[in-house]
């Protein structure tokens, strides 16, 4: 009978509780932190898995919820959240954890050791987490995978190709460590996910390339909550929820649009100019056959009801 898993995820920076994830609250609240929890509920959900510990940084700050100052903070029988602290207790963003890394990775030894949660695997997410993942997989002896997300080689590539100081960015984003946390990833992980083999390319500007080990494994989607827009349910009282749903959508969208019996695009995302919406604009305004659909009416309330955004301006 084959040994079900202890598995331990690190995901260091953003805001993550059991009660709801707050999507959008900032750079550091994203497409990772929602990736990251499903990740966690849906391996607790898996036969073959015994428990699952989601490491974060303990936050004990006034201007949050004091969810994030609960040391373990149960989900389910087989899900915990364990926090620990370093850096202080207040809200830090990400670029701003890397100096503390080290404590954080005595502290999840600490807590490992007195709590007896040895894991048989570490999957650890970002740069960041990478560092702590490659560090306590050499104290522990324990072997770790790792999922980047975003890569600060492109990063720092694309600002400094907007005409932005190198030193300053250094000051700001600290590249130099985050980088070479992602060159450690390489050569120290027993493999690299990434959600598409084109996303594997991507790794070929850092010098450890060849040293590391891929693997595509493509998102899925919870069913639970979304479906095809042509499936019906059979269930009469979801019939009505949908068709109210159905019907609030069209109501509140259509008011932006000239002519709201077209097909449209929806594209979200932060109000941040390295999500390429000003891309998606240029190319669908270019493209004759595009011309048709009125996504310009829906982007163009969108931007007039962003807030002060200075990133932004330039694009729009």
């Amino acid at each position: 009978m084959m040994k079900k898993l202890r598995i331990s995820l690190i995901n260091i920076h953003g805001l993550l509780k059991g009660s709801g994830l707050e999507i959008g609250r900032d750079a550091d609240n994203g497409g990772q932190t929602k990736y990251v929890y499903e990740l966690a509920e849906f391996l607790s959900q898996h036969e073959d898995v015994e428990q699952v510990h989601l490491f974060t940084r303990l936050i004990d700050d006034p201007a949050l919820s004091p969810e994030y100052a609960v040391p373990v903070e149960i989900i389910n029988e087989k899900l915990d959240i364990r926090r620990i602290p370093f850096l202080g207790k207040k809200y830090k963003a990400k670029e701003q954890l890397w100096e503390g890394l080290d404590t954080f990775v005595n502290g999840v030894v600490q807590h490992i050791k007195s709590h007896n949660i040895f894991p048989d695997w570490i999957h650890s997410h970002y740069g960041d987490a990478g560092y702590a993942a490659a560090e306590l997989s050499a104290i522990l002896n324990i072997p770790f995978a790792h999922t980047g997300h975003s890569l600060g080689f492109y990063k720092k590539k694309k600002l400094l190709e907007s005409g932005q100081n190198e030193e300053e960015l250094e000051k700001r984003f600290k590249f130099k460590e985050r980088i070479a946390a992602e060159e450690k990833t390489l050569e120290l992980s027993e493999f690299i996910v990434t959600s598409t083999e084109q996303e594997i390319e991507t790794y070929k500007a850092y010098k450890n390339f060849e040293l590391g080990k891929y693997h595509a494994i493509s998102p899925g989607i919870d069913t639970r909550k979304f479906a095809p827009y042509y499936f019906q349910e059979t269930d009469i009282d979801k019939q009505m929820e949908e068709t109210q749903r159905k019907y609030w959508v069209s109501e509140t969208i259509s008011k932006f649009l000239t002519n709201p019996h077209k097909p449209f695009i929806l594209a979200l995302s932060r109000p941040d100019r390295h999500k390429n919406l000003h891309t998606l604009i240029d190319v669908y305004g270019k493209t004759k056959n595009c011309r048709v659909l009125p996504i310009w009416s829906f982007l163009r309330e969108y931007v007039k009801t962003l807030p002060k955004c200075p990133s932004l301006k330039k694009t729009f």
